[in-house]
């Protein structure tokens, strides 16, 4: 009956013997030989070692050889080969088998092929700790790699290196060449950056276009007077570290070609150190994500290092972006209009809305000190939409009181655009405030974020003429717009980029561009603004060349509404029906 079940069980059952130092194998049953590939007869009399072979140093034997040595019991999970060679996961273990008066006079192995299993483990290993497209560790691995590095360093006395490697305008890459390209430029990345450092240092990727850098086992010159004091100083007892991080800079920034394209790609990199600037690894993460945004502000495809100042800088922008949260809330903001002159007749063809924050605490607090915030931090969505309805409405009030009120035009940037909603939100705002065939909203949108997807963006565009809303494209000249896109663009206007205008009386280049654009926009029956006006000379140049209308601190500074209108009744009552005063 025993035996009958050893013959049927589906787990390898072996018995040795112990009178001899090889235990040699005296009974394997049939699920032996279907696992292993062996049959009894050709076993018998040889050791169980033939099952590992060569892997004779795998950590789990020593617990199958104590067993053996003591004849006790033992158990580990350990790499089988088959008669074959082809190799196989097996949990053993491993029992004595005493006599009627204790003595151990056989040991029985018993185990079973755990492959599927142990390939299913990997399997869900591999799924937490790596990224599934470039097969480096995710951002749970990462963390717990830093936690060794920092540990290990904190015994060793060094230093650990985390840089923050973040790919420049990759969007661009996935938007215009589509994301099964993007997926490729970021595997050829992934594998560029693996072939710069050391084995014992770690890749990860974070997210999306983010990768980190860990570099490990640094010295730390504790016995060096003012040790370390500041990042840099930190690096300059490691000038590898420094070689290291170019390389990545420089290896990354190969031009690649996918699908017969060549792609052109750059990246930004911020550094952090243990100790010096952290001891905590989220800090650590956080101050060279601080770092590499100081690399994107600083025009990109560069190393920054964190510095005490960065952090304040870091601290400032999280304070002012609660503080214009409630700058919303509290309706601190407020539209500036500066006005644009028709130049055939010198009268107000319409005005730009410029946001402004008149903050209680901070005064009247500069554009440049906190578009860019508004813009990074998402908050330009609301605010964005907050700009539009505000200027719906002036145009609304300005109708009731003037005859020819002036067509408001309004900035748009890049995350409004995206909205999938988009189009529904400025449809929203043209129905609640009046007429739709006069709602006298501009929208003012940069080259090259039209650029950025253009199918949708024709799509939206169009739809959004449709309702009454004229489109302008501002900066014009300065995107990579092609003739056949041009041709599609439901625009109304060009905007010539002021840079263009600036350099026009003294560069042959930048007039000869003007020139292009204004021929081209009345070509695809557009009007051709020019932005930028401060002198009387540029204005009879573009006057001179058949330039529409025209706007810059010549004519009018930004203005709040009171003021402009104000401004208005002045600026048309000096107008001469023959235009002598030249506008």
């Amino acid at each position: 009956m025993h035996h009958r079940a050893i013959e049927a069980s589906v787990n390898a059952i072996v018995i040795m013997g112990v009178n001899k130092p090889e235990y040699p194998i005296e009974y394997a049953n049939p699920a032996f030989e279907q696992i292993t590939g062996y049959t009894a007869g050709e076993v018998l009399d040889r050791s169980l070692d033939l099952l590992w072979g060569n892997d004779s140093t795998q950590p789990g034997l020593d617990s199958v050889r104590t067993a053996f040595r003591d004849q006790s019991e033992g158990h580990a999970v350990l790499r089988g080969y088959r008669k074959d060679n082809s190799w196989f996961w097996m949990a053993i273990n491993i029992s004595p088998v005493p006599d009627d008066n204790g003595n151990v006079t056989h040991l029985v192995a018993v185990f079973n092929d755990i492959t599927a299993t142990k390939n299913y483990e990997e399997q869900l290993e591999k799924q937490v700790n790596y990224d599934s497209l470039t097969e480096l560790p995710n951002r749970n691995l990462l963390q717990d790699r830093l936690r060794q590095a920092v540990a290990l360093a904190q015994r060793q006395n060094h230093l650990v290196i985390v840089a923050l490697i973040d790919v420049d305008n990759f969007k661009f890459v996935n938007e215009s060449l589509g994301h099964k390209v993007g997926d490729e430029v970021l595997k050829v990345i992934a594998t560029r950056i693996r072939n710069c450092v050391r084995a014992t240092d770690t890749v990860a990727r974070l997210a999306g276009d983010q990768f980190v850098l860990i570099l490990t086992g640094l010295l730390n010159e504790d016995y060096i007077p003012k040790v370390l004091q500041r990042v840099m100083d930190a690096v300059s007892f490691h000038p590898q570290v420094l070689e290291e991080l170019e390389k990545v800079l420089s290896t990354v920034s190969q031009p690649m070609v996918l699908e017969n394209r060549e792609i052109d790609i750059t990246c930004s990199i911020g550094v952090s150190l243990f100790p010096h600037d952290a001891k905590d690894t989220a800090v650590l993460l956080r101050n060279a994500d601080a770092a590499v945004r100081r690399a994107k502000d600083l025009g990109r495809n560069n190393v920054q290092f964190f510095t005490a100042e960065l952090n304040a800088r870091m601290s400032d922008r999280l304070s002012l972006q609660s503080m214009m949260r409630r700058a919303l809330e509290r309706e601190e903001f407020e539209l500036y209009y500066q006005p644009k002159v028709n130049l055939a007749d010198g009268r107000i063809s319409g005005v730009e809305a410029l946001l402004r924050w008149n903050s209680p605490d901070r005064g009247m607090v500069p554009p440049v000190e906190f578009i860019p915030t508004l813009e990074t931090s998402g908050l330009i969505i609301d605010v964005g939409k907050w700009i539009m309805k505000r200027a719906a409405s002036q145009y609304v009030e300005w109708r009731s009181r003037m005859p020819q009120p002036p067509r408001i035009a309004v900035n748009i940037s890049q995350l409004q655009l995206a909205q999938k909603n988009f189009t529904a939100i400025v449809e929203e705002i043209v129905k609640s405030h009046g007429d739709k065939s006069d709602c006298g909203l501009d929208l003012e949108i940069t080259e090259s974020l039209i650029m950025l997807d253009i199918d949708a963006n024709v799509s939206k565009l169009k739809a959004i003429r449709d309702m009454g809303v004229h489109i302008s494209i501002d900066d014009f000249g300065t995107g990579h717009s092609s003739l056949s896109y041009l041709t599609q663009l439901p625009v109304n206007a060009l905007k010539i980029d002021r840079s263009f205008i600036t350099h026009m009386a003294g560069s042959s280049e930048s007039l000869t561009i003007v020139l292009v654009i204004i021929s081209l926009a009345h070509s695809l029956k557009h009007k051709v603004i020019a932005e930028g006006i401060d002198d009387a000379a540029q204005m009879d140049l573009l006057r001179q060349y058949g330039c529409d209308e025209a706007q810059g601190y010549l004519i009018g500074h930004p203005m709040p509404a009171g003021e402009f209108e104000a401004w208005d009744m002045r600026w048309g009552s000096s107008q001469k029906p023959d235009n002598s005063r030249g506008v």
